[in-house]
C-alpha cells in the first residue's frame, strides 16, 4: 500500500468533509464551509466560502446538488451547490449543539443533545417530526449518526452505540445498547458511524475502529477491534470500501487496514507526518480527502494505491 500526498490547500479551522465531482466542501467551525475545486488534485482552489453568523460548521452531508451543514451553534443549513461556486441557502432548522448529521431521502437525523427527526422534503421550512433523548446520558449527548432502513446508529460522546428503531419517526424506540470502554487513557467517544450492510464500523476516540455485526439489531455483536496504527486509538472517521478501512486519527495518521476479516484486521498502511490532526475523511476513487485541524491547518488530499 502506497499513501503519497499530492495536494493541500490552506483552510483555517478545517474540520469536516464532504465531496463529489471535481469538488470538496470544507467545513471549517467558525469559518464556515469552503467550496474547493479538485479537478486538479495537485492544485486545489477555492471557489467560494459559506458564511453565516452562528453557523459552527462541523459536519456535512453531501446528497446530489444539495449540502447539508451541521452547525454547532446554528442547527442545519440546506444550500443548493448546482453551481459550485455560487452555493444558495435554501432553508435552515435553528438549534444549538449540532455535531453531526445524516440525510436519507426526504429526512435528516441530527446527532447533538437528542437524536432529532426532521422533515426536510421542502428545503426551506425543515419541520421536526420527531425526537428521542438520551435519557440516561443527558449531558452527553450524540456525537454520530448514520442511518440504514428504518435503523438509526447514533453514537454518544460517552462511547455508546445506540441503536434506534425509526420505524415510526413521530416515536422513536431505542433498540439497544453497545459499549466500549476503549484502552487506557483514552476516553470512549463514538466520532464516526459507517453502516456497510450486516456490519456497522465505529470510528471511537478511546478504542479505535470497531466492527459489529449488526444483522440482529436488539443485539449488536463485535467482531473485532482495530487499536490503531504507531499512533494507537484516536478515531475520528472511516470510509470503507470492499474490505478495507480508510481511517482518520486525530493524534496525526491516515491509517488503511483489511477489515475483510473482523476477527484479524491488518495494518496495510500509514501516513503519519508530524503535526497531523486528520478530524474527518473522504474518498473519491484513489483520492482520499483529510481536514488536517493540526498544522498546517487545511485539506490534505493522498492517493492511495493498493498495489
Amino acid at each position: 500500500m502506497k499513501l503519497e500526498k499530492i495536494g493541500h490547500i490552506d483552510l483555517p479551522y478545517a474540520y469536516g468533509v464532504a465531496a463529489g465531482g471535481n469538488y470538496a466542501y470544507i467545513a471549517c467551525k467558525s469559518k464556515g464551509v469552503f467550496a474547493v475545486d479538485i479537478s486538479d488534485p495537485a492544485r486545489p482552489a477555492q471557489v467560494a466560502q459559506i458564511a453565516e453568523p452562528e453557523m459552527d460548521a462541523r459536519r456535512l452531508f453531501l446528497d446530489g446538488t444539495r449540502l447539508y451543514v451541521a452547525g454547532f451553534a446554528g442547527g442545519l443549513y440546506i444550500y443548493d451547490i448546482s453551481i459550485p461556486n455560487s452555493p444558495k441557502l435554501l432553508g435552515r432548522y435553528h438549534e444549538s449543539l449540532v455535531n453531526n448529521l445524516f440525510v436519507s431521502g426526504r429526512t435528516a437525523y441530527l446527532a447533538g443533545r437528542s437524536l432529532l427527526i426532521l422533515d426536510v422534503s421542502d428545503p426551506s421550512k425543515p419541520s421536526l417530526k420527531g425526537a428521542y433523548t438520551n435519557a440516561a446520558q443527558k449531558d452527553d449527548g450524540y456525537q454520530s449518526v448514520w442511518v440504514s432502513g428504518v435503523a438509526v446508529y447514533a453514537g454518544t460522546n460517552s462511547g455508546e452505540l445506540h441503536i434506534i428503531d425509526a420505524s415510526r419517526p413521530h416515536s422513536p424506540v431505542l433498540r439497544s445498547k453497545y459499549f466500549n470502554p476503549g484502552t487506557p487513557g483514552h476516553q470512549p467517544w463514538v466520532w464516526g458511524i459507517k453502516v456497510c450492510g450486516e456490519r456497522a464500523y465505529l470510528a471511537d476516540w478511546g478504542a479505535g475502529l470497531i466492527v459489529l455485526d449488526v444483522s440482529d439489531p436488539k443485539n449488536p455483536r463485535e467482531l473485532g477491534v482495530f487499536t490503531g496504527g504507531s499512533d494507537g486509538p484516536g478515531e475520528y472517521g472511516a470510509v470503507v470500501e470492499n474490505g478495507i478501512a480508510y481511517i482518520a486519527n486525530g493524534w496525526g495518521a491516515l491509517t488503511v487496514a483489511d477489515v475483510s476479516d473482523p476477527g484479524n484486521i491488518t495494518l496495510l498502511g500509514e501516513f503519519n507526518p508530524p503535526s497531523t490532526s486528520y478530524t474527518d475523511i473522504a474518498k473519491l476513487g484513489k483520492l482520499i480527502l483529510c481536514p488536517n485541524n493540526g498544522s498546517p491547518q487545511g485539506l490534505d488530499i493522498i492517493r492511495a494505491d493498493i498495489g
